[in-house]
């Protein structure tokens, strides 16, 4: 999924995580607003745990479901994305107003 300005892919680790990269069209660090939810652009939901591999979560508003965070200086927030039962989360994004929802499956567990 993609807007003009960030996209979102994802890789189903198949051991109960998901890699969640979240690439903003400029390079830059660049301060993101993410929610994870059950529906695209949905009510922030919490399911699972999520930590951040490049660049960083500045602040948990929600345990584990709304999340404010920069990139590297490339624009890219990698997130690693844990489920306790297999299933799919959209993780959301919004930067400067525009927002991008994507579908992220977890197997494995």
């Amino acid at each position: 999924a993609s807007s003009p300005e960030i996209g979102i892919s994802s890789t189903d680790n198949e051991d109960g995580t998901a890699t969640v990269t979240v690439q903003c069209s400029k390079a830059g660090r660049q301060v993101l607003q993410i929610w994870l939810s059950d529906a695209a652009y949905g009510a922030a939901a919490d399911p699972g745990d999520i930590a951040a591999t490049t660049g960083a979560i500045l602040v948990e508003d929600t345990t584990d479901a709304l999340l404010q965070t920069v990139t590297d200086a490339n624009g890219t927030l990698v997130l690693t994305l844990t489920r306790t039962a297999d299933g799919s989360t959209y993780v959301n994004a919004e930067k400067n107003g525009n927002a991008v929802s994507a579908e992220v499956a977890v197997t494995g567990n």
